[in-house]
């Protein structure tokens, strides 16, 4: 059943992939045969998971960025299309540093 699961060295990005679910969701797709672009703010922390990944035989790429920005989207969007040509998934896991005070 997991092999139609497999994604063969696709591209899939993952954003909040410094920690916590992000983390968990990279780590995951790289069992699946992901080729995971970890994206968080802090380029350390990604370098972690990159180096955990990479240690279990997985690709990934780390790429800091904030996501609630437009032109770090950009960059990102730059990045993958000169590197890979195209993305097959994207996992939005980013948290929110907007705070809520009952609106939205």
């Amino acid at each position: 059943m997991l092999q139609k699961l497999r994604f063969n060295d696709e591209v899939v990005i993952v954003t909040g992939a410094a920690g916590g679910i992000g983390r968990a969701t990279a780590e995951a797709l790289a069992e699946l045969g992901a080729t995971t672009v970890l994206v968080g703010r802090t380029q350390a922390k990604l370098e972690e998971v990159k180096a955990a990944l990479e240690k279990s035989g997985a690709k990934s790429e780390a790429f800091a960025a904030d996501v609630s920005k437009e032109a770090d989207v950009a960059r990102l969007r730059d990045f993958i299309k000169q590197t890979w040509g195209r993305a097959k998934a994207v996992v939005n896991n980013a948290p929110s540093s907007r705070r809520r005070n009952g609106t939205s």
